[in-house]
């Protein structure tokens, strides 16, 4: 069992064997097994082993998968998460050795965050990631809210007129990368809805997003 006193901020313990589960294109996932996580976090810590397994796998390999690579942490889409939580409400079983749980994408729905508490006693760790932009957002531990990665996006929340929105009011998310130097891009449209928020009081003073949602018709 790997220990916890290396967890980040997050909650991640670095030291435990990590479970990927996406599809073998995905470009912010490891798509292979490996002694360690690897980059970012391999480059900065000693991490644990990690496997993966293509998503398009039926869900019932995928929970043998997880069982039988007695994995500690798990990463992969809020979707795929959906089906395995129904999987083992529906046949009765369980994965007890998961203690973290994380998905990337659009922000897992609230009954996957209850299901993750119940099921491992584990708080889900939601980022908010685009398929070509990367990380945009991850949830403050102790708020909820989705801290902005400043280091590598602008986000600005605007009206249907491309005009700022005030913090607070909710708007559509549109993102400028900061590290395509080959191809500049500005204020690229997410489809995504969401608002802009006046800090946190957790104290991270990084910009703040809060209710990020895609619109039911383009879900």
């Amino acid at each position: 069992m790997c220990s916890s006193d290396l967890a980040q901020w997050d909650g991640r313990p670095l030291d435990c064997k990590l479970a990927v589960i996406a599809a073998p294109d995905d470009a912010w996932q490891p798509t292979s097994d490996g002694p360690d996580w690897g980059p970012p976090f391999a480059d900065a810590y000693f991490t644990g082993p990690r496997a993966f397994l293509d998503a398009g796998a039926r869900v019932e390999a995928q929970v043998a998968w997880l069982r039988d690579n007695e994995s500690d942490l798990l990463a992969t889409t809020p979707s795929n998460l959906a089906a395995i939580v129904e999987h083992l409400g529906t046949n009765n079983t369980a994965l007890p050795r998961l203690r973290y749980v994380r998905t990337s994408g659009r922000p897992a729905a609230q009954q996957l965050h209850r299901a993750s508490a119940d099921l491992w006693g584990a708080r889900l760790h939601d980022g908010y990631v685009d398929p070509i932009l990367g990380a945009i957002a991850y949830p403050c531990p102790e708020r909820g809210r989705y801290h902005v990665h400043a280091e590598r996006v602008v986000v600005d929340v605007v009206d249907d007129a491309g005009r700022p929105c005030p913090a607070g009011r909710l708007g559509r998310i549109v993102v400028t990368p900061l590290h395509w130097f080959s191809m500049p891009a500005v204020r690229l449209d997410t489809g995504d809805l969401g608002a802009l928020v006046d800090g946190c009081d957790c104290g991270r003073g990084l910009p703040t997003l809060i209710g990020v949602d895609r619109p039911l018709s383009q879900k």
